[in-house]
């Protein structure tokens, strides 16, 4: 008879092995992607700059723009947040190869452990406003409490992606396809002081309202791109098609 501390040791090391496959094959189709993505770097400059003095600093994002950011910020050096679990053990592998730090936490003792870590270490977090279940663009209040109790900034980070595919999931989650532009949009950094912290769910709409923004100025920005491009276009085909009317009119 198998006993059972055997038999958890086996399923231990199953799990662990499906975590590294998984994480592995997916870091591996993310990178080739990466190579294939055409970036407006004005907005990675911008967070450069304003990360280089090294205050505490946490990255406020919307869920369902990780996988594209995951690769913006290939080795910041940033601690970025996971859930316990399976799934939070493969997000935080991948988070590990693109050169970053992990951190998986479960629901109780969250911000204790958080609050421990800025003080500790002041550097960068990164946290998705609306993680890890949503619901969909509801801003939690952690980013707001560490923020007035660990005097961090929080910046609002976005990334708009086109082509992409979004997800039929709770956060609609982004998956950049081939040769695909990606525009890093970076907004104001923000400070909360512990007086906020008595109207927590006004400083939650400040951050939503500014991630909102970044998302729609995303959309314009490739929107105007896109007409720019087109017209462009229609511009070259026109002289293409003055220059052989001229050419045949020569001819005759």
């Amino acid at each position: 008879m198998v006993s059972r501390p055997y038999t958890s040791e086996i399923a231990h090391l199953v799990v662990s092995i499906s975590v590294w496959a998984i994480s592995s094959i997916f870091v591996i189709f993310l990178r080739l992607l990466k190579a294939t993505w055409r970036f407006d770097a004005s907005g990675k400059l911008k967070l450069d700059e304003l990360l280089e003095d090294g205050k505490p600093t946490i990255i406020v994002f919307w869920h369902g723009n990780m996988v594209p950011l995951l690769a913006v910020l290939d080795r910041y050096s940033a601690m970025v947040l996971s859930s316990t679990g399976f799934r939070g053990a493969v997000i935080g592998r991948i988070t590990e190869s693109f050169g970053n730090l992990s951190l998986q936490v479960g629901h109780r003792h969250t911000l204790g452990l958080l609050q421990d870590v800025l003080i500790r270490q002041p550097g960068l977090l990164a946290i998705a406003a609306d993680g890890p279940l949503g619901p969909y663009h509801q801003v939690k209040r952690g980013a707001v409490i560490l923020s007035a109790t660990c005097a961090a900034r929080i910046v609002p980070v976005s990334v708009h992606v086109s082509p992409a595919v979004s997800l039929r999931r709770w956060d609609r989650m982004v998956l950049p396809l081939p040769f695909a532009h990606v525009s890093v949009r970076v907004g104001r950094s923000m400070r909360f002081l512990k007086s906020d912290l008595k109207t927590a769910a006004r400083a939650g709409e400040t951050v939503r309202t500014a991630l909102e923004e970044l998302e729609n100025s995303g959309q314009r920005h490739w929107m105007n791109r896109k007409t720019e491009t087109q017209s462009n276009n229609a511009i070259h085909m026109s002289k293409q098609k003055l220059s052989s009317e001229w050419s045949q009119e020569r001819i005759r």
